[in-house]
């Protein structure tokens, strides 16, 4: 039986059209592995950011400890001092060691201050840097949706396309 020339080519038109969109399906699974890898990467990267918080905020905390007991012992020290200059008359030396000990738990006090102000900077860059990776992972989040919905729809068009071929295909 001779086929209608112009079915036969609405029935070309569609196979060309599905293989199209076959094509473009593969890409789309190509391009959804790709950012599954992607997110993938960035999960291990904000698992070692949160690890690294982590060690931050336990040398901050014992940095904290060790500040809390030098000014413990500067407040321990200053009151020898004060108590040393009432009987100073008697015991010179004595207050003089103890002023001694005083400034140098001072310094250390200073220098715990200092360590500690480098800690909360590096501690804000990771929670910076943290908050950054969440938001190019929501980011890619979305993107991986929009990719799917795509992908839902080609489907779609693509079982569309089968059924007018294959109403086509009955009909000749």
């Amino acid at each position: 039986t001779m086929m209608d020339p112009s079915a036969e080519f609405s029935i070309q038109q569609l196979e060309q059209r599905t293989r199209h969109q076959e094509g473009e399906n593969d890409q789309l699974v190509l391009l959804c592995r790709e950012k599954d890898g992607q997110l993938q990467h960035m999960d291990t990267e904000l698992q070692r950011s949160q690890q690294e918080l982590q060690h931050l905020a336990n040398q901050k905390e014992q940095l904290q400890n060790d500040l809390t007991h030098a000014q413990e012992q500067c407040h321990q020290e200053r009151q020898r001092a004060q108590e040393a200059e009432l009987v100073a008359s008697e015991s010179e030396n004595v207050r003089n060691g103890l002023l001694s000990n005083y400034a140098h738990l001072t310094e250390e006090n200073v220098e715990l201050q200092h360590a500690m102000e480098e800690v909360n900077l590096e501690k804000d860059k990771m929670v910076t840097e943290f908050e950054m990776c969440q938001q190019e992972m929501t980011h890619m989040h979305t993107q991986c949706d929009q990719l799917s919905q795509q992908l839902q729809q080609k489907d779609l068009d693509l079982g569309e396309s089968t059924t007018q071929l294959d109403h086509l295909h009955s009909q000749l």
